[in-house]
């Protein structure tokens, strides 16, 4: 995983190399910031791959590698929030609005209902009961933004690339939800089929993003 998550950090950096780093101008500050969260997840799992692989820890969780994914989740946050913001005109079109709040409901009550009842029912230590609970709300937060992005420019040609940002942060929100339920079950095991389509899962995520990263400097 930190090596794909390593391509898709290196594609936001030229993205953010080719705007000029310009923290000036909108779209060259959200691309700043596509490019800030990539490297904190990258340095989330480079973090993890030190400890697992240089110390023998098999499964570091908690670790220092967390505040590095949960830091990513603002500067993310800000990038997907600075492009609903600059394109968000066409949500005057209603079939958009209401696609978007039903998806945004659906999505909300299914993190509720299968997620953060067993979160909270489950007590456990602070930090991971913590953890459980800020990893799929900042994914949460993620998908609103991603998504409403992606309905902004759905039809166009720039919406090729938020189908593929989209498709990422629905990815690792899947992802981090499997991986709560295994750590709080104490089921995290290498070896165990579902932690290997855990990573599977952040993956495939690291992959979409990488690829929305990429074809955006291709042809933008």
């Amino acid at each position: 995983m930190v090596i794909v998550s390593g391509f898709a950090t290196f594609a936001a950096y030229l993205i953010a190399k080719k705007y000029r780093w310009d923290i000036h101008t909108n779209l060259s500050r959200c691309w700043l910031f596509f490019f800030l969260g990539a490297l904190f997840w990258f340095l989330g799992e480079l973090t993890w791959a030190i400890y697992s692989l240089g110390f023998g820890i098999e499964i570091p969780y908690p670790s220092i590698g967390d505040a590095f994914w949960l830091i990513a989740y603002v500067p993310f946050f800000m990038a997907f929030f600075g492009y609903f913001k600059m394109f968000g005109s066409p949500f005057v079109f209603k079939k958009k609005l209401i696609i978007m709040v039903g998806t945004i409901f659906l999505t909300s009550f299914s993190v509720m209902l299968f997620l953060l009842y067993p979160v909270l029912a489950s007590g456990g230590e602070p930090l991971i009961f913590f953890l459980s609970l800020a990893y799929p709300i900042g994914d949460l937060l993620l998908f609103v933004l991603a998504f409403g992005s992606l309905m902004v420019f759905f039809g166009q040609k720039i919406g090729k690339p938020y189908i593929y940002l989209t498709f990422a942060i629905i990815m690792n929100a899947i992802a981090d939800l499997l991986f709560s339920f295994l750590t709080i079950k104490g089921e995290y095991i290498y070896g165990n089929y579902l932690t290997t389509l855990d990573d599977l899962l952040f993956t495939l995520g690291y992959l979409a993003l990488f690829l929305g990263f990429y074809i955006h400097w291709k042809e933008f």
